[in-house]
């Protein structure tokens, strides 16, 4: 049996949960308006669409698994999917943000003093201890960079990670 107070509280939270659906409902029309507009363009597919949308929810969650999100449209495309193996992991490494030091650098030199990169874990072996998603640090000289069916992919070998980045 469910008390008068209990009553009382569902019955508020019940309209309240449809205050706010009511003003919801021009966004949700728009959202409505922007899918069909993306799809009669020929923009994105609705499963592009439906795939964007979950590289997003799992950004919002402070997720980093964009790169896996990525590497799952490839594979639906038909594109060729790096499955590592052998205690390698597949990364996406992690763009830091650069001062300016006011020195001139040649168009196309890039260099990177720091002895360490971070890099977003793409894809693990089966027998890995690490998870995909995860932010590790690896040493920079120990990123592998291999390219073919014009896609470019990163691998470290497990045991050259030295840590996790944790939240």
């Amino acid at each position: 049996m469910i008390d008068l107070a209990t009553k009382k509280y569902v019955v508020e939270y019940i309209k309240a949960l449809a205050a706010i659906e009511e003003e919801m409902e021009p966004y949700k029309e728009h959202k409505r308006d922007l899918r069909k507009s993306y799809v009669q363009n020929g923009w994105l597919s609705k499963d592009d669409m439906r795939q964007a949308v979950r590289a997003f929810r799992m950004m919002s969650k402070g997720d980093s698994m964009i790169s896996s999100l990525i590497c799952l449209i490839h594979w639906q495309r038909g594109l060729p999917v790096l499955v590592p193996l052998n205690k390698y992991i597949t990364v996406a490494p992690v763009e830091e943000d650069k001062t300016d030091t006011g020195v001139l650098i040649p168009e196309g030199v890039k260099i990177d003093n720091n002895p360490y990169k971070v890099v977003d874990v793409i894809k693990v072996s089966t027998e890995s201890q690490l998870e995909n998603g995860m932010r590790v640090v690896v040493p920079s000289h120990m990123v592998e960079a291999t390219s073919f069916f014009g896609q470019t992919h990163y691998l470290v070998l497990e045991n050259h990670v030295v840590g996790y980045l944790k939240k």
